[in-house]
């Protein structure tokens, strides 16, 4: 709990939504001491601040019994539950990180194709041996690939995918899918190096042929001209914040947030309520094992 909220108070755009509808969040217990939280960041208030954060725990309890206990929570589940129980006071929060996945699948026997699209709040990655930056890691989601579906036109069972990131968020939150599961091992972490870069571009994201618009899609996404291709942007995002976690499942161990404060432009490493000074260097090796969640912010957008 403690390190997604010292991420999410350094998010401008997260804060500034709240203090927007500061009124609108007065029914909403958790609402108002994540607001008197960031106004006692603001002002220094160390002994109303520790106050403000006891009382949030307590509160979290009602959004789920886990949040309130001692024990070790999936920090996913934590911040879309807290994300998904402020949209509903504050219209439009759960917007600053939402995107909308786009896929296409074509069927390798009739070249029939279908389209499916997904509103999420985050992106999940592989770790695969040799990838080593999360750049790549992320470049492998659009590269193509060869998938089993059967298609509804021939009922053939395989298709090539071809993914879009469409609508683009203001801060992209990217997981990292550390942990797996078998049933003669239980719980496996995956602790193969994965260093975040400091910048992460998506403007190699491949351009998908449209023959019509699909039912499924509403039609003022996509050109109203005749061109018969959907352009992509260039896109371009800066590291903001990394949750790292040590234990072998999500249930277990412990988070650690890195997160830059963008008015002085320095890093700092929080440990729960024990927070240090530290460099952009040496947060990227500290969490190449570690890394779990990532928070980078829009910083370039052009549209091609």
């Amino acid at each position: 709990m403690n390190s997604i909220v010292q991420l999410l108070l350094r998010i401008k755009e997260f804060t500034g939504k709240l203090l927007e509808n500061e009124t609108k969040l007065e029914d909403s217990p958790i609402g108002q001491n994540l607001l008197s939280v960031v106004k006692q960041c603001a002002s220094g208030s160390t002994a109303e601040l520790y106050n403000s954060l006891r009382e949030l725990k307590l509160n979290l309890g009602h959004l789920d019994p886990n949040f309130a206990s001692d024990r070790q929570n999936d920090i996913e589940e934590f911040l879309l539950k807290l994300l998904e129980h402020l949209e509903s006071f504050c219209k439009g929060l759960k917007d600053i990180f939402t995107f909308t996945i786009l896929r296409k699948y074509t069927c390798s026997r009739c070249g029939d194709y279908d389209f499916k699209d997904e509103k999420e709040c985050i992106l999940y990655v592989n770790i695969d041996s040799g990838s080593c930056g999360l750049q790549k890691a992320i470049q492998t989601i659009f590269s193509g690939d060869d998938v089993r579906k059967h298609c509804v036109t021939c009922k053939w069972p395989k298709c090539s995918l071809v993914t879009v990131l469409h609508q683009i968020p203001r801060v992209l939150i990217i997981v990292a899918k550390r942990y797996a599961y078998s049933q003669d091992l239980g719980a496996v972490k995956n602790t193969e190096c994965l260093i975040p870069s400091k910048f992460i571009k998506l403007d190699r994201v491949p351009e998908v042929k449209l023959l019509h618009k699909p039912k499924n899609i509403l039609v003022n996404r996509f050109p109203q001209q005749v061109s018969p291709t959907l352009k992509t942007a260039q896109v371009k995002y800066e590291l903001k914040g990394i949750i790292s976690h040590t234990g072998e499942t999500t249930n277990s161990g412990h988070y650690t947030a890195n997160v830059l404060d963008s008015s002085s432009g320095c890093w700092y490493h929080c440990n729960d309520m024990h927070i240090k000074r530290t460099k952009l260097d040496d947060v990227r090796l500290e969490v190449a094992r570690d890394g779990y969640m990532f928070f980078y912010n829009l910083s370039f957008f052009n549209r091609s």
